[in-house]
């Protein structure tokens, strides 16, 4: 077999990884011949490949892949968060305090702008990502002195989409914190529902007691609702699982993804991110969530708990199409939880997983068998 050596260099912890991924899914490839019409071909003498001759007594030739000592730690490092990473599955992961983006799912992040006279204002929505069919709440923060001059007068809201330009709303003022001034309100269902579905721009007029204006502006994205989250069954156990049914009146069937965070009820201990997937019509619209008992045992937690941060997909079937967004009647449920001991014991475990563990300690140890 002919010697090849991967030497690799100095690369980012990042990049290291992706070069790892790449030689786990790489494959031997056999060897082709050019395809031929067999009228040209006709009476044609086949050919027989000739293997390469090794010599006597000197053993074959294997890959080999050389990395540095100091990648080999990194290597160490990434399969060791692998390697707890494969303890839970993709259905039921652990939830830290930390998991910013999974315990804020549709996210919007506000961005505060200068005005004149060293005052800034910002715009603050619940979700960038937005249904149509309910109503947002919308606050304006304006920082800075307001005395004489800077005094405001009032706040408007307006909506652009596709080059037209709607009148929404008037906030009202309510009590900020110190140096701050706060106006706030809801634009109703009703004129979101003209926009859309998809971004929007949302521009805020703020008017000075001198007759001045200016304004600040924010994108968020507009979706009409699919799908919709009814309720929760009752929890029960199944294997090494917590089964909680999920009820939801859907509009467009299809495949969708729910995704939410559970807490402990009592303290607010964050516990699990679910991801569970199902298909979905307007008959048989159960699907049903799965929390991994590694998880609750990870935090020592039998139940109740809180279910919230439900994130509702339905991922294009096509590169055309666009993802669907679902909802819940409310942003929370309480679930049932069950004794501990009532789970079975055997860990989580999928072989193919554990072969690309194997050979990321592989690397790590040298990179040669």
């Amino acid at each position: 077999m002919t010697r090849r050596k991967f030497a690799i260099y100095c690369l980012p912890a990042l990049a290291l990884l992706a070069v790892v991924v790449s030689l786990l899914m790489r494959s031997p490839r056999p060897e082709s011949t050019p395809s031929s019409s067999p009228a040209k071909d006709a009476g044609a003498r086949p050919v027989t490949p000739v293997a390469k001759a090794v010599p006597a007594g000197e053993p074959e030739e294997k890959d080999e892949i050389e990395i540095p000592e100091g990648m080999r730690y990194q290597m160490a490092d990434i399969a060791e968060a692998y390697r707890q990473n494969i303890q839970y599955p993709k259905y039921s992961k652990p939830l830290d305090e930390n998991d910013w983006n999974l315990l804020n799912p549709r996210a919007f992040v506000p961005v505060e702008t200068p005005l004149h006279n060293g005052m800034s204002a910002s715009m603050v929505l619940d979700r960038y990502i937005v249904n149509r069919d309910a109503g947002l709440p919308v606050k304006v923060i304006i920082s800075g002195g307001q005395e004489g001059n800077n005094a405001v007068a009032g706040v408007d809201l307006s909506l652009s989409d596709k080059g037209i330009t709607r009148t929404l709303v008037s906030l009202s003022q309510s009590r900020g914190e110190e140096n701050s001034i706060v106006y706030a309100g809801t634009i109703p269902a009703g004129m979101l529902k003209e926009a859309g579905p998809g971004e929007v721009t949302l521009t805020a007029g703020i008017s000075f007691a001198t007759g001045d204006q200016e304004t600040i502006a924010a994108v968020v994205k507009v979706y009409e609702n699919t799908a919709t989250l009814t309720r929760l069954g009752e929890s029960y156990v199944d294997g090494a699982d917590l089964v909680i049914p999920a009820y939801l009146d859907v509009e467009k069937p299809g495949r969708y993804s729910f995704q939410a965070n559970l807490f402990d009820e009592s303290g607010g201990q964050p516990i699990s991110h679910l991801n569970s997937t199902f298909t979905l019509t307007r008959e048989n619209n159960e699907g049903l969530v799965r929390v991994h008992a590694a998880t609750l045992r990870a935090k020592g937690s039998p139940g109740p708990y809180l279910l919230k941060d439900i994130n509702i997909t339905m991922p294009p079937p096509t590169p055309e199409d666009t993802t669907g967004y679902g909802s819940s009647t409310t942003e929370s449920f309480i679930i049932q939880g069950r004794d501990l001991d009532l789970y079975s014991n055997e860990p989580y475990d999928d072989p193919q997983n554990r072969q690309r563990l194997e050979f990321l300690q592989k690397m790590a140890a040298g990179g040669n068998s």
